[in-house]
């Protein structure tokens, strides 16, 4: 192996065996930050590379002046704070400044702990002493904080008083904050870099000289996705003003400003029509959908959706009710700016708070709308009722269809995509274009796709079994269960994936029948956390017991269960996501509008990465051994399933399945119609109209 990092991985660890995949990816970063034609690398590098060291080693090497590391989640914030830079400042580069820097939430407020409770003075006396770092994970002490607690003593940046605050010099998110300002390597979440680049651009500094690393970058689409989109519950805003808590801040604002008293009346009428219009929309959205849905009003509980492109009535009283409601968020806002110049009363900070309140309600609201008008994110707005127990619950979302808006303001600066599972289909190009990288006049990405260091032949098995059916029979479920002895009988750490709670639930129902899971335990998706989920399954495993994850794709992907850990995968169903979904089906509708099958060009990649990733649960050391197994018959039975196993990972068995597919897909198709073949019957339980 050659490579101009050779030197540094041995100067950084002696002991540690560099692999080629590993040091092809250092060269090719290298070849990206000194290149004058390139600004990105998409690289997909699969588990075992050594990703991160392979990405900040070269970056670092290079003298780049900023760096932003970001990953999905804060487990790898703490390791790479606590273990990888320490070690990378202590062999190779002594001069680095790192700081992990994550959300306002996970920070108490110690101006908001109440000393007259002495367990919430605990909390402030370890926070100032130095016994707890302010951070509500990493607290160990006597007190158990609450979710009510928390909420209550949690830092607010809307409500922070930092220039008046006694706390401001001892306040840990304020140092974090003033500490990444000044650091050369910031490792953060994406949701934090989100954050930062839609209201403190400030601290992310000159793009044109930083590196972006964003580490599990399949999860980059659907991430961005969820954070742009909007969402707002209109009953929020009657239970805000028609609460009691309203009416004694009306009151505390006439005792302190008498003269007030004609904007408060202005105030009430406007939030009685407010209200009055919420009311009647919800009532004819919920007639609207009852016309076409017999469950409604039952006990069982159903998601509905209604697109508003498709709907100009609804559409049009929302424009109307939403004019309303941006008339009272300024309302608000001036009358901030009017409290803002008297400070001299006590009771003045209380009524400011309130106002920054209502201000930080009605902007949500406000932002859904404004969103939905957005037209180069070309937005895709809709209404959600959800009934369950004869209540009922109204919300009002809108999403981008289009990324390019977010991305272009990466384009001066260095960034590199990289992940375990990029491909779909064994191609780069449908996760660019989900991203907009794919626009030739912004974007000049390299290219690279590493395969596994391990030896997967040896270390794992794929099955099919196609003797069970397919997911959408009625009687699939039931099948399923009854074969789970024999799938698992040599199994001691397993996961099994579906595709809806629906099919979870109704697992969980049929295995109460059936006691013949030899002394296995059960971890069912939703009957706790994932995080107490998954060390209940390690605390059994490492006992010595036999224990079996049940979940959903959350649990196939960014799923981290090494060795003894992990020796079977069971895959239920085969991922398709929700066609009647708003987004997807929003996004199905452009497909089809460029004159392209939606199914092949953009259901089936998401399928085909999210199965590989499926499969990328098992090996994920040299000494992981096991098998995967896939149950659903369309795998072999449907047209499109040779596609999705040709491009899975090879594992032993893999080329057998691959020509059964061939077999049992061309014997069958040509008894059947093509377009049964073009897309998958399995649908949740959601409705869209």
């Amino acid at each position: 192996m050659t490579s101009i990092f050779l030197e540094q991985i041995k100067t950084y660890n002696p002991n540690f065996e560099p692999r080629k995949e590993q040091l092809e990816l250092m060269d090719s970063i290298d070849s990206l930050l000194q290149s004058t034609e390139h600004n990105s690398l998409i690289a997909e590098a699969a588990t075992g590379t050594g990703k991160t060291l392979g990405a900040l080693l070269p970056v670092l090497k290079s003298g780049a002046k900023r760096v932003f590391y970001c990953t999905p989640n804060v487990m790898l914030i703490n390791s790479l704070v606590t273990k990888d830079i320490p070690r990378l400042k202590e062999t190779l580069f002594p001069d680095l400044t790192a700081i992990g820097l994550i959300g306002k939430d996970r920070f108490v407020c110690l101006n908001k702990i109440d000393d007259q409770y002495p367990y919430q003075k605990s909390l402030k006396d370890d926070a100032l002493n130095g016994d707890w770092n302010q951070i509500r994970d990493t607290y160990q002490g006597k007190i158990e904080i609450s979710d009510e607690l928390w909420n209550d003593i949690k830092y607010r940046g809307d409500q922070c008083r930092i220039e008046s605050c006694p706390y401001a010099d001892k306040c840990a998110y304020v140092k974090m904050r003033k500490a990444a300002q000044s650091s050369q390597l910031v490792v953060t979440t994406y949701a934090m870099l989100f954050a930062l680049l839609d209201s403190d651009s400030e601290l992310i500094g000159n793009i044109e000289e930083t590196v972006f690393i964003f580490d599990e970058a399949h999860q980059l689409p659907e991430l961005i996705t969820s954070s742009l989109q909007k969402s707002f519950q209109l009953s929020r805003i009657c239970k805000c003003f028609e609460a009691d808590t309203f009416d004694e801040w009306k009151t505390n604002v006439l005792n302190i400003y008498p003269n007030y008293n004609e904007i408060i009346t202005t105030l009430d009428s406007s939030i009685d029509k407010l209200i009055d219009s919420i009311y009647d929309f919800e009532q004819s959205l919920s007639i609207r959908l009852s016309e076409q849905s017999d469950d409604l009003y039952q006990s069982t509980s159903i998601s509905l959706s209604l697109r508003l492109d498709k709907h100009p009535e609804p559409k049009a009283e929302l424009a109307e009710l939403y004019g309303d409601i941006h008339y009272l968020f300024e309302f608000f806002n001036e009358l901030q700016e009017a409290f803002k110049e008297d400070n001299s009363n006590g009771s003045h900070s209380k009524l400011m708070d309130k106002v920054s309140y209502y201000i930080y309600l009605l902007e949500q609201a406000v932002g859904v709308h404004e969103l939905s008008k957005k037209g180069d994110f070309k937005p895709v707005d809709w209404t959600a009722l959800e009934t369950r127990e004869f209540a009922s619950l109204v919300t009002y979302e809108a999403a981008p269809m289009r990324l390019e808006p977010f991305f272009d303001q990466f384009k001066t600066a260095k960034s590199i995509f990289m992940s375990g599972t990029l491909a779909a289909l064994g191609k780069l190009d449908f996760f660019m274009k989900q991203l907009g990288l794919h626009n030739d006049e912004v974007w000049q990405p390299m290219k690279l796709i590493l395969k596994s260091p391990f030896d997967l032949n040896k270390q794992g098995t794929l099955i099919v079994d196609d003797s069970i059916g397919n997911p959408s029979d009625d009687d699939y479920i039931a099948k399923f269960a009854n074969t789970l002895p024999e799938l698992l009988s040599d199994t001691q750490a397993g996961l099994i994936l579906l595709n809806s709670y629906n099919q979870v639930n109704k697992l969980e129902e049929e295995m109460r029948w059936n006691d013949d899971f030899n002394g296995i335990s059960f971890k069912f998706q939703g009957d706790d956390s994932r995080e107490r989920l998954l060390d209940t399954h390690k605390a059994d495993v490492e006992g010595g017991h036999k224990s079996v994850i049940v979940g959903l794709s959350s649990f196939g992907t960014g799923l981290d269960l090494p060795a003894e850990l992990l020796d079977t995968v069971i895959i239920g169903a085969l991922p398709f996501k929700a066609v009647n979904d708003p987004i997807n089906s929003a996004k199905a509708e452009q497909v089809e509008k460029s004159g392209k099958n939606s199914f092949y060009h953009y259901t089936l990649p998401i399928a085909s990465n999210t199965l590989t990733q499926y499969c990328g649960r098992l090996i994920r050391t040299s000494e992981c051994r096991g098998k995967i197994i896939i149950t659903d018959n369309r795998i072999v039975t449907k047209k499109y399933g040779s596609s999705l196993l040709s491009h899975l990972p090879d594992f032993s068995g893999k080329s057998k399945c691959v020509v059964a597919n061939k077999a049992s897909s061309g014997s069958r198709r040509r008894n059947r119609k093509p377009s049964q073949e073009t897309m998958p019957t399995e649908l949740p339980k959601e409705i869209a109209f």
